[in-house]
């Protein structure tokens, strides 16, 4: 007996790496898990990695992900309380840790 898929929302720490990125959606295409993501999840990822790798995850690797996951792409959220990671921004910073520490 198979137990139950679980559901995973993959964050941009799981899309940054190449190689990370490839095991999740590898395991994803053999179900072992359904993933997902939200356009949010898409942008922060394609922010913090270089111009050159950007350009061509834009031109390629987002197509393919759309083409191949079309169910994983979640409506529009909310922002979260936990802040963001744009280097862009001076308000910009990580979550405390009392904050991850109540999401348990």
């Amino acid at each position: 007996m198979r137990p139950e898929i679980v559901n995973v929302l993959a964050d941009a720490n799981v899309l940054w790496s190449p190689q990370l990125r490839n095991l999740f959606l590898q395991l994803a295409h053999q179900d072992v898990f359904h993933i997902f993501w939200t356009d949010l999840v898409i942008e922060e990822w394609l922010r913090n990695i270089e111009p050159d790798q950007r350009a061509r995850c834009e031109a390629g690797t987002v197509p393919l992900m759309r083409r191949h996951f079309p169910e994983a792409w979640l409506p529009a959220m909310t922002p979260t309380p936990f802040g963001t990671t744009d280097p862009k921004d001076p308000t910009s910073q990580p979550p405390p840790s009392t904050w991850l520490r109540q999401c348990w």
